[in-house]
């Protein structure tokens, strides 16, 4: 919705916004879509990045064990999209980062809050 007002405003032509305002509409939708693309590819390349290296930590722990080839590679991807698909269980929540205007606090979170802080404190005796 931010991003698209200016636009819209700056579209509808001279009649309703002349000149300077006009510019300055336009600057500003195109600046709020460079933010956006950049927030997005930036979090894109963490995301490529933190799989690849989770993936790369799993199988060398498996390899600790014994486990490996292809079958250790199919089975860890399976776990991650397939059962319990521990990617795809979060595929909405992650993709939410993507829509413009964004914000971590869209997410109501305050039932884990409670959950944690009611949990019982793990003492090492």
């Amino acid at each position: 919705w931010l991003v698209a007002w200016p636009l819209e405003a700056a579209l509808r032509g001279p009649t309703l916004v002349s000149g300077w305002v006009s510019w300055l509409l336009l600057f500003t939708a195109a600046q709020a879509l460079r933010c956006w693309a950049i927030r997005s590819l930036v979090f894109l390349r963490v995301s490529r990045n933190f799989v690849a290296n989770r993936v790369k930590d799993a199988l060398a722990l498996l390899a600790q064990d014994g486990i490996i080839g292809w079958r250790a590679k199919a089975r860890l991807w399976w776990y991650l999209l397939g059962s319990p698909g521990v990617l795809r269980q979060v595929a909405f929540a992650w993709a939410s980062y993507f829509r413009p205007g964004f914000h971590p606090w869209d997410h109501d979170d305050r039932h884990l809050i409670a959950a944690h802080q009611s949990a019982p404190e793990l003492t090492t005796a």
